[in-house]
């Protein structure tokens, strides 16, 4: 496969929602950002919603009982407490891995 200057817009992470008994895995797609685009990213986190900063992030979901839109990410966070770190931890950090393989 050769190397790519412009990466695929989005990539596939998972991220392990904690759910006291047993940590619930979920496979999202997260929006590639550039450079800059990331560290604003990361400079707005204190100054928004979760929902709303991860709605920048997230593209989508595979196999939940719900179609992927920005209320039912609310939802998602609202119900499960420990789902925003978990999901923006595991977006930086995949998100820096994707840039590795291109």
């Amino acid at each position: 496969m050769a190397f790519k200057l412009t990466p695929d817009a989005t990539f596939p992470f998972t991220a392990v929602i904690p759910n006291g008994t047993a940590p619930l895995p979920i496979k999202l797609k997260g929006r590639r950002k550039s450079r800059e685009d990331l560290a604003a990213f990361m400079g707005s986190a204190r100054e928004r919603s979760d929902t709303e900063l991860l709605a920048d992030a997230v593209a989508g979901w595979e196999d939940v009982d719900a179609d992927f839109s920005t209320e039912a990410l609310g939802q998602l966070l609202t119900n499960y407490a420990g789902a925003s770190l978990a999901i923006f931890t595991a977006y930086i950090k995949a998100h820096s891995e994707a840039e590795r393989k291109n």
